[in-house]
């Protein structure tokens, strides 16, 4: 595998919703084997029909807690379960999106 080639476990697919104006979406992010997350759908939908935000703000941000789950999943093995270790994957992931992350081929 070379640095270029991304490895995920998660996969974002636009769905159109009848509130809000046209061309408005909801992300469904699904992670593992298709296995939809719930929070995240609860929270794009908050954000989008509850605090109108735009389409792609609310898919951006999905697409962030997706890259948060790829690293979690693939990358750190430490039980997030405690908040201190939570805290400590999250500025973990921080740093590997800042500076890169061979295991994932982010650069």
């Amino acid at each position: 595998m070379t640095e270029s080639t991304l490895r995920t476990i998660h996969s974002i697919v636009q769905i159109p919703i009848r509130e809000g104006p046209i061309g408005s979406s909801l992300p469904f992010l699904f992670v593992n084997e298709g296995e939809l997350s719930l929070l995240a759908l609860a929270w794009a939908r908050c954000k989008k029909l509850e605090e109108h935000a735009s389409s792609a703000t609310v898919a951006d941000g999905a697409a962030a807690l997706g890259r948060f789950l790829d690293y979690c999943y693939l990358v750190y093995t430490g039980d997030l379960s405690r908040p201190e270790v939570a805290l400590l994957a999250l500025k973990r992931f921080y740093e590997a999106r800042r500076f890169g992350c061979p295991q994932l081929g982010w650069q």
